[in-house]
């Protein structure tokens, strides 16, 4: 699912048909350090990777900048967040 950020977006209100609302918690949560997604820059891609037949996401990918990329992979042990450039 890719997308662009519009003006009023949440990541609250982009992720919830995709993700529970403990999940879309636990993204903000474990994003809050690298890049808080409180602050979503309208205008900015994302990207939502979801399996087909399975509940919830991937991978979420926000363009921070145009260096600046947030990576969210889901692992075994939960979430990892990362940033490249």
């Amino acid at each position: 699912i890719n997308g662009v950020i519009a003006k009023g977006d949440s990541a609250s209100e982009l992720l919830s048909p995709y993700m529970s609302a403990s999940s879309v918690q636990q993204l903000l949560n474990v994003t809050r350090k690298l890049h808080p997604l409180n602050n979503l820059r309208t205008g900015q891609p994302y990207t939502l990777v979801c399996l087909p037949g399975r509940q919830g996401h991937e991978r979420f990918e926000y363009e921070i900048n145009d260096r600046k990329k947030l990576i969210v992979t889901k692992r075994m042990k939960g979430l990892s967040p990362t940033s490249s450039r």
